[in-house]
């Protein structure tokens, strides 16, 4: 019998290539199905407040407001005025502006504190910090005067400007001239000019008697009340000194006012004394201004 012969090494290299060829093929049909197609994706319609906020968000950030800044607050080494460091960062000249009532108080309370009296205002220039001095009136007169701070040194007094008045006194006097200034336009329509008297019309109850602390700007129809800065000043100085003669009132305001005379303002005291204890009876203060 003829023997068969075994396949020869060249057929079975073309039978394995032809194996590989099927499995590959047949792994390309399975990896490379194409996927059922994706639904289209839906974009909500923004809204307006969402658009502006987008918008907003792409803005870029304007820069920060200039400021005016306050460094320092201290005495000024003179009576009736204390001493602010300011610095303004903007362009051109910028305006401070300080409000009447407002303290200059030592919150380590070994000094004086001071009291505005009259709204103030300063222009300041960019650049550099400058000094400007603010007029007011000492208060709390059995403490050392507000000392002026050239040179930081451990438990030196911290002065700050605040609204609230730490001397109950001086801080029951203002109430009042509030009090007062607040009543006398609600009254000018029950007022009776009589010559150069003036009477309330219909009072109301025990309504206390405004008219006794004011004087008239007669230069105007109807005339005005007010009170007199003198007076408001005189008010404050008494009740925080626990009452005062007027001559020792007179020598106050000698070492305030530049070049004043003790005639000059001996006189002024005198003239403003029943006023000035009025506006302290409305207070409910015991303090006067004495003539004597």
């Amino acid at each position: 019998m003829k023997q068969r012969r075994p396949a020869s090494g060249l057929m079975l290299a073309l039978m394995a290539v032809s194996a590989a060829l099927l499995i590959g093929l047949s792994v390309s049909a399975v990896t490379c199905r194409p996927s059922a197609p994706a639904s289209p994706a839906i974009t909500p319609t923004p809204t307006a407040e969402e658009a502006a906020a987008a918008a907003a968000a792409r803005a870029p950030t304007p820069p920060p407001p200039p400021q005016l800044q306050v460094l320092k607050v201290s005495g000024s080494g003179e009576k009736g005025k204390f001493r602010v460091k300011l610095q303004w960062n903007g362009e051109g000249r910028g305006m401070w502006k300080i409000k009447r009532w407002t303290v200059m108080r030592d919150l380590t309370n070994q000094t004086q504190s001071m009291l505005v009296l009259t709204d103030q205002a300063f222009e300041v220039d960019a650049g550099d910090p400058q000094l400007i001095f603010v007029v007011a009136v000492c208060i709390n007169p059995n403490l050392p005067p507000a000392r002026q701070l050239l040179v930081e040194y451990p438990g030196a007094p911290q002065y700050v400007l605040t609204d609230e008045i730490p001397h109950p006194k001086v801080k029951a006097v203002v109430d009042t001239i509030k009090e007062v200034e607040a009543a006398l336009p609600q009254m000018m329509s029950r007022l009776r000019f009589r010559h150069n008297t003036v009477e309330l019309v219909s009072p109301r109850g025990r309504e206390p008697d405004y008219l006794q602390v004011v004087v008239w700007d007669q230069s105007v129809e109807p005339p005005r009340p007010y009170l007199d800065d003198n007076v408001i000043e005189a008010a404050v100085v008494v009740a925080s000194s626990g009452g005062m003669t007027a001559a020792e009132y007179a020598i106050h305001l000698q070492r305030t006012i530049p070049g004043s005379t003790t005639g000059e303002t001996q006189r002024l005291a005198n003239r403003i004394a029943d006023q000035v204890n009025r506006l302290l009876a409305l207070a409910g203060l015991s303090e006067r201004l004495r003539k004597r």
